[in-house]
């Protein structure tokens, strides 16, 4: 009883932070996730791809690559709302992959771009900060 009152009050404590600095946050949710999925595909229509079959991936080096960090764009998206925050990557090594947890140049995407991705994170944010934070 009192680790849950202790993480009623953390959680609260959070929400308090968040609204008392302006800052910008959503919880995970089925319904977010569902949101998030929506707003991308719309997004990466252009592309004729999906958010959750595109791949951010990045490795410790890109002399030697060995895969560090590999997750789908819905993913991704759900981790920018959560932070309430645009991630930013380095393009010398991270990329956007077909398959996950993978870096051969073979399954690399030229598009979206590592850049047009931030941008897309960055519309998916100002989206659900003006529509969904109500």
């Amino acid at each position: 009883m009192a680790d849950r009152i202790k993480r009623s009050f953390t959680l609260n404590k959070t929400e308090e932070h968040i609204h008392s600095t302006g800052a910008f946050a959503l919880k995970p949710s089925p319904e977010i996730d569902a949101r998030v999925r929506e707003f991308l595909n719309q997004q990466l229509a252009q592309y004729e791809a999906d958010s959750q079959r595109l791949f951010i991936t990045t490795v410790h080096s890109a002399v030697n690559p060995v895969v560090t960090f590999s997750q789908d764009l819905n993913a991704l998206g759900n981790d920018t709302l959560e932070w309430g925050e645009v991630q930013s990557h380095d393009s010398e090594v991270t990329g956007c992959f077909s398959e996950h947890g993978r870096y051969e140049e073979t399954l690399r995407v030229s598009r979206p771009s590592i850049r047009e991705v931030e941008g897309l994170m960055q519309k998916l944010l100002d989206h659900a900060k003006a529509d969904w934070s109500n």
